[in-house]
């Protein structure tokens, strides 16, 4: 496939044609990493951290025990205990 080098402000750019970005699931924003190998420009997306699931984060804090009270001291001032 091939593709026009474009201009971005003082850089160059390549457009990615629709049907690669949508199968490397790629969106504006997303980070890519660029090498040269063997004289040939390699992109490659970089991994995006997973989703977290707050249901499984719940899930594994039940697993653990709670944490012990710390006695912060008798109390000063006006606060409410």
């Amino acid at each position: 496939m091939k593709a026009l080098i474009g201009k971005w402000g003082q850089s160059q750019a390549v457009r990615l044609p629709k049907d690669i970005s949508d199968q490397l699931r790629l969106k504006a924003g997303d980070e890519v990493e660029m090498e040269l190998v063997n004289n040939q420009l390699v992109i490659t997306p970089v991994k995006r951290p997973a989703r977290l699931d707050p249901d499984a984060l719940f899930a594994q804090m039940e697993q653990c025990d709670p944490p012990a009270e710390i006695d912060w001291g008798p109390a000063r001032g006006a606060e409410a205990w």
